[in-house]
């Protein structure tokens, strides 16, 4: 058996900020990358909490749908 997880409500409301305040995190979009960063774990385990926690599934999708948009938007205004 693996080690415990360190999957908690700190880590889901520290994800939700990131998703939010991604620039305050410096990062010019939100990424999935990003956000392992900011809570210190492998793009790995985040998915794999995705696959345990909607919430947390909830809170990948809303990070990749933002930089679908800041990304789509960015490139059709040249911004």
């Amino acid at each position: 058996m693996g080690r415990p997880s360190k999957y908690n409500d700190e880590i889901q409301a520290k994800a939700e900020d990131y998703a939010m305040n991604f620039m305050a995190y410096g990062d010019p979009v939100p990424t999935v990358a990003g956000l392992a960063d900011a809570i210190d774990v492998s793009r790995a385990t985040m998915y794999n909490w995705g696959d345990e926690h909607p919430e947390f599934l909830d809170t990948l999708e809303r990070i990749e749908r933002r930089q679908h948009k800041f990304l789509v938007a960015g490139g059709l205004t040249n911004e």
